[in-house]
């Protein structure tokens, strides 16, 4: 009979059996780690989109309260609405709202269940709702006033620094960057919408009113008088000269009706 090379082959020691079939042994236990690991992290990163999603949706509901309560559609009275699909809110009133101010409510949006308490997304905003939907541009920018510098575009303002590059008033819309830098100025008073941005130095001689949070970056900004945050009095940019009330009716006082004048709590 044939010799085949499996009879031919050398017999492999008892304690080199034990040794591969431990080895074969710690391979398995971490094959298997890895695709528990795996399996973790795809569903981790599930995880993260939907509570992404649901935040989404309590901002958006919180907002949505913002403008049907000051469109006096509704009342501030902790009473619970619906905003489209999985999403509610409700308004607490100035007195228990515990927002800092006499006159700022907080909407709370949230989503993912009907009763707030179980809502894995919860979103507040304080807000002033008498300033809600305060001012759109100042009129003086539809009339091109050489007194107010409006811009409603990225590059209307063309970086610059040194004389000839104040502002006497400064109007920035929504989402608008201008940029500072150098000795520039605002001599009188600015009004920068949701979104907008100083990029460098400014120096304010006037009042300040910015509509949802202070924005600049590049560099502090100098401020001379009042700062105002979605109409209150920040005590904290304003200058030690500063003699303004604490709250505006509107977030910016020059503009016509429009746009919306909430600033965000925790």
């Amino acid at each position: 009979m044939p010799i085949t090379g499996a009879e031919n082959a050398p017999a492999i020691p008892r304690g080199q059996r034990g040794s591969l079939l431990l080895v074969a042994l710690l391979l398995v236990v971490l094959v298997a780690a890895i695709a528990v690991g795996a399996a973790s992290l795809v569903g981790s990163g599930a995880a993260t989109g939907a509570d992404r999603v649901l935040g989404e949706k309590a901002l958006f509901a919180a907002q949505s309260g913002i403008l049907r309560i000051s469109e006096g559609g509704l009342s501030c009275d902790e009473a619970p609405h619906g905003v489209g699909e999985g999403a509610w809110f409700y308004c607490t009133p100035p007195g228990d709202a515990e927002c800092g101010g006499d006159n700022r409510s907080r909407v709370r949006g949230w989503a993912g269940a009907e009763v707030e308490e179980d809502a894995p997304a919860v979103h507040n905003i304080c807000v002033n709702l008498a300033a809600a939907g305060g001012a759109g541009p100042p009129s003086e920018c539809a009339e091109e006033d050489p007194a107010w510098t409006c811009a409603f575009d990225d590059g209307v303002v063309p970086p610059g620094g040194g004389p000839g590059s104040d502002f006497e008033n400064l109007y920035v819309a929504e989402d608008v960057t201008i940029q500072g830098g150098g000795n520039r100025t605002v001599e009188g008073e600015a009004c920068f919408a949701d979104g907008a941005e100083v990029n460098g130095k400014l120096t304010f001689e006037g009042n300040v009113y910015w509509e949802t949070e202070e924005n600049t970056s590049g560099g502090s900004s100098d401020y001379e008088a009042c700062v105002y945050v979605a109409g209150e009095l920040d005590d904290d940019l304003s200058s030690d000269d500063c003699d303004g009330e604490s709250t505006l009716d509107a977030w910016c006082p020059y503009g016509d009706t429009g746009g919306s004048g909430w600033g965000y709590s925790d």
